[in-house]
């Protein structure tokens, strides 16, 4: 008699947002973060707990019966109507189920639901780095993204970020999966100002960094900024009007629909094959 497969998904699945984890949970968050990203990618495991307990970051989890098969870490860039996806990974045993597609998706609806971002954007392994990452896996990477509606943003060719593990950059490749209107592109100055708050808000570099500075220089030399603009620029902070990417500043919706502070999210319950999607908290 053949032993039963542990890593079958037969049971209900719940895609939600959460602020805090139990002592199990939390091992099993850091064991799938642990596995699925390199070391010159990761940011310290505490410093995440902290920023997702100060609601720097949102944390999206994915559990079979209880038990956290994956995750997705996101934060909106400040002063902009962009999010930032961080990190998104389903623990090895369960990849290739869908479940990263389900992730994405939950944070996609949810957002939408906000009203009020443009779109998200998302950092990933480019497909010809040379500096022992998977090729492979880069390439699968960019490939689930395409599925759900991201694409390359081409005027960001040469975004580099920093090293995790060590000194140095990475060069890494930005794409963009805009939540208004499909074929929407990032460029411009707000292609630029984004660049800018991502690595100093979520890399914690100040504005004047060498590396923020080369990176805007390479917007410029990719030709989707103006080339006789190359002096250091304002980046959005806390405090700053949130602006569309036409440059509008957002008004709030009479009937703008709003989730309670701290907790709001989605369920997806396995029913005879199909799922259903519904709001985990009030609105």
């Amino acid at each position: 008699m053949s032993a039963r497969r542990t890593d079958r998904l037969d049971g209900e699945v719940v895609v939600a947002h959460e602020r805090a984890l139990d002592a199990a949970s939390l091992e099993r968050f850091q064991a799938i973060y642990l596995e699925s990203f390199p070391p010159a990618e990761r940011a310290p495991f505490q410093d995440l707990v902290k920023e997702i307990e100060s609601r720097k970051y949102r944390l999206l989890t994915l559990r079979e019966n209880g038990t956290l098969r994956g995750f997705a870490l996101s934060m909106s860039l400040s002063g902009l109507d962009v999010h930032l996806l961080a990190y998104l990974a389903v623990g090895r045993r369960y990849r290739d189920r869908g479940l990263g597609g389900r992730l994405l998706q939950a944070l996609i609806d949810s957002l939408t639901l906000q009203g009020n971002v443009a779109g998200i954007l998302i950092e990933v392994d480019p497909k010809e780095a040379e500096d022992g990452r998977d090729l492979g896996m880069a390439a699968r990477r960019i490939q689930f993204y395409k599925r759900l509606g991201a694409h390359p943003v081409a005027g960001a060719q040469g975004y580099r970020a920093p090293n995790l593990a060590g000194e140095g950059s990475l060069a890494m490749q930005l794409m963009w999966l805009p939540l208004r209107s499909p074929g929407q592109e990032l460029e411009g100055e707000k292609l630029r100002s984004c660049v800018a708050a991502l690595l100093v808000q979520s890399y914690g570099l100040q504005e004047t960094d060498p590396l923020v500075q080369d990176v805007l220089r390479s917007l410029v030399r990719w030709g989707h900024v103006k080339s006789g603009d190359a002096s250091p620029i304002p980046v959005p902070t806390r405090n700053a009007p949130l602006r569309h990417l036409d440059g509008r500043s957002c008004v709030p919706r009479l009937r703008r629909v709003s989730f309670p502070a701290r907790r709001f999210g989605f369920s997806t319950a396995s029913v005879g094959g199909t799922f259903r999607l519904a709001h985990a908290g009030k609105t």
